[in-house]
């Protein structure tokens, strides 16, 4: 059992030696195709984790393997190295021999002992503290026969270590009004450990606040804390809400609910003769609010509104006809500058008996498109009640008239009544989730007619909808390229909506509004990363997140030897030559290469070191007596890959009498 704690990224070079006939191979092509990977694993309440390293054989089985794996010590802090049942017999060996900065391990069959499909070695890994997932990455991957033949192994990847982690924030209410309290549940993806875990809480908006952490007791997958509302938490304000335990985070938007409508005030009058009937306000008009006009007169004629600050007002609903004759009508608009207000209505044909004008002015609805659903009806029974409609906006003013041929005597439940004027009525209710709802009142006897509108609070608590074609539009061996088809909204513009972009569970970041792309990097070679994402409007809505979509990273290419190199090429007795060996890339870990020489005459060290962050090493070979001229072979390899160059050695030379 070998156990290696490193400072830098750890490189595990086990290669299969066949004592020294690996140094003499003859690469020629095996008739077998080998696999090798690492699982995954999930993290044990200590920290720690054990992967397997499985080979898979088809065909002729190999006497040795070899292979690279890669981690972060950011994010292990340990690995002791165990054999697999396929090493594990007394005819086979799993040893490692460290260097700084990684080691070399050898897995071989001993006495020509083929290593059969199976498990070859377990890595029991020890995760960093507060770390909650880790990648291990495999590379360099080769295959000896008996014989000493080479063949490049086929890479089933990376091995990904996740623990419990963070599922998203749920909070409710999602808006507040100033003083507020919303309840959130943070959850875990699976029950604290013993001694529990705390997660930390922090709010980007110092008008709402959370504790700085919450603590999980032991098996315990959930826990609860509170959001409050100060009183500057209003207007169309948002906080973000963000949860945090070690590298794995999730956030909730809470909104203020200061865009709820509020009723402002209300005039009325009443023409029993003439072409129109107007009232005027009490109080200035503000620009942005709603103007609200419910309107009965004693015919069958068209009418409009008109104000003295220039409004144009649109009907609401088309006329509800009642008593055979009469008729009621609501009208709107939103108000374009503050200031004195008179409302009028004109009537298509003149009133002979009565006309009645009821203007209303509220706060908070929405300035565009702000009628939701509408509602109407005319009977002769006790109760109005202008029948369901099902809104689709959360927070709506529901705004109501109804008239009757003697008196209406109380507001429908749950509303209140903004005006009894000549026994009729006006009435409103605010309603903060979408159903299905209606208008009603009880009057005394006769006929009646009632009309409700449902106009949109201004504050936006409609979700965007879910990001669709999420798709891996490119990778490498440290990035993976997303993109996505833009969501939609209905109150914003796709360029006006943003993307979290979430890796294995665990939020990765935000991207400006309108974009609709994202470039993961710093990413292990040869892993798999699972990623989904959800769209926000400016409001801070979210939608829930899109389906998953998997990418691997690109394995490292192998590590080759590509020359070697001495110098001087020509050695006498006792002299020695300083031999370079150049590799095919830079190495992110020190790497062993083995040396050699055909000649016992001259001596070379067993492996020359190549340290992370270089493509070269070099080695000194001394000459011993050389009896006459002879010529040795110096050989480099690392895995199947071998150069060679020739050294010539002299004796020493002598002086003739």
């Amino acid at each position: 059992m070998i156990e290696v704690n490193l400072s830098d990224t750890v490189y595990l070079a086990c290669r299969a030696r066949l004592f020294s006939t690996l140094l003499l191979l003859v690469y020629a092509s095996m008739a077998q195709a080998n696999t090798l990977g690492i699982t995954s694993a999930v993290m044990n309440a200590d920290g720690t984790a054990v992967l397997a390293v499985p080979s898979t054989v088809s065909g002729a089985a190999p006497a040795g393997l070899e292979w690279t794996i890669v981690y972060s010590p950011n994010q292990i802090s340990s690995m002791v190295i165990t054999p697999g049942p396929a090493t594990a017999g007394a005819s086979k060996t799993l040893s490692c021999v460290s260097s700084s900065g990684g080691a070399t391990c050898i897995v071989a069959g001993l006495n020509r002992n083929p290593i059969g499909s199976g498990v070859v070695a377990y890595l029991n890994t020890t995760v960093v503290q507060g770390q909650t997932s880790a990648s291990i990455q495999i590379s360099n991957l080769y295959a000896t026969d008996p014989d000493g033949n080479g063949s490049i192994v086929t890479s089933a990847g990376g091995g990904q270590i996740t623990s419990y982690g963070l599922l998203p924030v749920t909070c409710s209410p999602t808006h507040l009004t100033p003083g507020g309290v919303s309840n959130c549940t943070v959850s875990l993806t699976q029950a604290a450990p013993a001694g529990g875990a705390t997660v930390t809480l922090a709010s980007n908006n110092t008008s709402v606040t959370v504790p700085a952490s919450i603590t999980l007791a032991a098996g315990a997958a959930t826990a609860n804390f509170s959001a409050t509302a100060l009183t500057t938490f209003t207007g169309n304000q948002s906080a973000t809400v963000t949860a945090t335990l070690g590298s794995s985070s999730q956030t909730v938007v809470i909104g203020s609910a200061g865009g709820t409508p509020v009723f402002i005030q209300e005039k009325d009058n009443q023409v029993t003769s003439g072409l129109s009937a107007s009232t005027a306000f009490s109080s200035s008009a503000a620009a942005g609010n709603l103007i609200a006009v419910f309107v009965i007169w004693d015919n069958t004629s068209n009418a409009s509104i008109s104000d003295t600050l220039g409004n144009t007002y649109t009907a609401a609903v088309a006329p509800t006809r009642w008593n055979s004759t009469r008729s009621i009508q609501t009208f709107y608009a939103i108000n374009r500058a503050g200031g004195s207000d008179t409302v009028t209505a004109t009537f298509g044909s003149a009133i002979s008996s009565f006309g009645i004008i009821y203007a209303h002015e509220y706060s908070g609805v929405r300035t565009t498109s702000p009628i939701d659903v509408t509602a109407a009806a005319a009977g002769l029974s006790r109760s109005l009640d202008s029948g369901s409609a099902l809104t689709t906006n959360n927070t709506d003013l529901l705004f109501a008239g109804g008239v009757s041929a003697n008196v209406v005597t109380a507001a429908g439940s749950g509303y209140t009544a903004r005006s009894t004027f000549q026994g009729n009525i006006t009435e409103d209710q605010i309603v903060l989730t979408t159903g299905s709802y209606n208008a009603t009142a009880t009057q005394s006897t006769g006929a009646w007619a009632t009309q409700m509108v449902a106009f949109k609070g201004a504050l936006d608590t409609s979700l965007p909808t879910v990001p669709i074609g999420l798709s891996v539009t490119g990778v490498s061996t440290s990035t993976v390229s997303l993109s996505w088809v833009a969501s939609t909204d209905p109150d914003d513009a796709s360029n006006q909506l943003s993307y979290a972009l979430y890796r294995n569970g665990s939020l990765l970041g935000v991207t400006t509004p309108g974009v609709t792309s994202f470039n993961d990097s710093g990413l292990a070679a040869a892993v798999t990363y699972t990623y989904t994402i959800s769209a926000s409007d400016p409001a801070g809505n979210a939608s829930t997140q899109s389906a998953g979509i998997s990418a691997t990273t690109n394995s490292l290419a192998p590590v080759l030897v590509t020359g070697v190199a001495c110098n001087p090429g020509n050695v006498i007795s006792g002299a020695s030559a300083t031999c370079v060996i150049t590799l095919s890339r830079i190495v992110s870990a020190d790497t062993l290469i083995l040396l050699t020489s055909s000649s016992v005459l001259l001596s070379t060290p067993a492996s020359i070191k190549v340290s992370a962050g270089n493509q070269i090493g070099s080695a000194i070979l001394t000459a011993g007596i050389v009896p006459k001229n002879i010529q040795a072979v110096v050989s480099a390899a690392l895995g199947t890959s071998l150069q060679s160059t020739t050294v010539l050695l002299w004796p020493t030379p002598t002086l003739s009498s």
